[in-house]
């Protein structure tokens, strides 16, 4: 089963993924704080990542860096969550590789979706390699 790491500091906000995931059998770890999900994750070994942009303590971009570092994951799927569209956070998600951006407001369907896009890319990836000689 796939494990999802989400870290966001609104609590309406994680018990939205909460719902969510768990209707679409992810098994999934919740955070408020990136101080938090950074001490857990080695435990967790997730697979992807959804996390809030703009946090207390480090932003989702810092908090990728970092979580993709401790774990050896440099390519660590990541969707970010934000309602601040400037420039700057733009410039900086599109800078992240294997990372998408989840613009708020936004369907609760949507979170699944892109979850669904992340891990079929995944398998595509993963089958390619298995088959070449």
């Amino acid at each position: 089963m796939k494990r999802i790491l989400v870290v966001d500091d609104d609590v309406v906000m994680i018990r939205l993924y909460e719902v969510q995931l768990r209707r679409s059998g992810y098994s999934a770890y919740y955070f408020q704080n990136s101080e938090e999900a950074l001490g857990r994750a080695k435990g967790i070994d997730p697979d992807l990542a959804i996390l809030d942009y703009n946090m207390p303590g480090l932003n989702g971009a810092d908090l990728s860096h970092a979580l993709r570092d401790l774990l050896g994951k440099p390519q660590m799927p990541t969707i970010f969550v934000t309602g601040e569209m400037e420039e700057g956070i733009l410039a900086r998600i599109g800078q992240i590789e294997n990372a998408r951006l989840l613009a708020k407001p936004f369907s609760p369907r949507r979170v699944i979706t892109l979850v669904e896009e992340f891990f079929a890319e995944d398998n595509k990836v993963a089958n390619s390699t298995e088959s070449q000689p």
